[in-house]
């Protein structure tokens, strides 16, 4: 029984922190870049959930001639 616990606890605690972006807002993010306002190049979807989620919504990087947005849906 002893030996049970000692693995059945830890497995419990994984599985419900390894599902937490299920009970969070999770949205899918790519990068789009523009130049000169015109679309240049648009990677692909990564999935973002919570703190993460909104580190990186909306953000926006200007070099140059150059702007990359973060895009979230």
């Amino acid at each position: 029984m002893k030996r049970f616990l000692i693995i059945a606890i830890p497995a419990a605690f994984l599985s419900i922190m390894l599902s937490s972006c299920e009970t969070e807002t999770c949205k899918d993010c790519h990068i789009v870049t523009y130049e000169d306002g015109v679309q240049i190049s648009e990677g692909s979807d990564a999935s973002y959930c919570g703190a993460n989620l909104e580190s990186v919504d909306g953000q926006t990087s200007t070099v140059g001639n150059q702007t990359t947005v973060m895009v979230c849906q």
